[in-house]
């Protein structure tokens, strides 16, 4: 049975001591909540720009805008247009776990 926690405003909430989440799409107010709640590590698959990570269909389609060929490009087309740089994850370690 998970353990909770109570907020101010006596919402009941579960916590997530020790626990990791791989998602896509975070902002800074799930970063908090997730941090408030005890994650220990918060994953996503794309890096974080001006404080939110978006999804992968986002990030493709921005670069297919980008391209302007009017229709989806292909796997080849966007590595082409991405340095290995670009897209790393993002691995945030909101609780530590500790030594």
């Amino acid at each position: 049975m998970p353990t909770t926690s109570t907020t101010s405003a006596g919402t009941c909430l579960n916590r997530l001591d020790g626990k990791i989440i791989v998602t896509n799409t975070t902002t800074l107010e799930d970063v908090e909540l997730l941090r408030q709640r005890g994650l220990q590590t918060l994953v996503t698959t794309t890096p974080r720009l001006e404080g939110r990570s978006f999804g992968t269909n986002v990030i493709e389609a921005a670069l297919t805008a980008i391209a302007g060929k009017g229709r989806a490009l292909t796997p080849d087309e966007i590595a082409a247009m991405l340095s290995p740089d670009d897209l790393k994850p993002s691995v945030m370690e909101l609780n530590p776990a500790p030594q």
